[in-house]
């Protein structure tokens, strides 16, 4: 097996990973989506709201101190 293929199984993995992760949040989020339903607070979602949105800002400081 060369290196080219070896690489391409790796990011096959990679990628798998990272679907098996995402469902497995959507999973969580919707468990919590129903407890929200159920005590009616919006806390749950500001808390992963503002995880968001620090998490984006941070990458697009990283992007635009690449850029220069």
């Amino acid at each position: 097996m060369n290196r080219f293929q070896r690489y391409i199984i790796r990011k096959s993995f990679v990628r798998l990973a990272v679907i098996i992760f995402g469902l497995a949040m959507a999973l969580l989020f919707t468990g919590l989506n129903r407890s929200v339903d159920q005590t009616v607070s919006n806390l749950p979602d500001l808390v992963i709201g503002t995880i968001v949105f620090f998490l984006v800002a941070q990458g697009s400081f990283r992007i635009m101190k690449l850029a220069k």
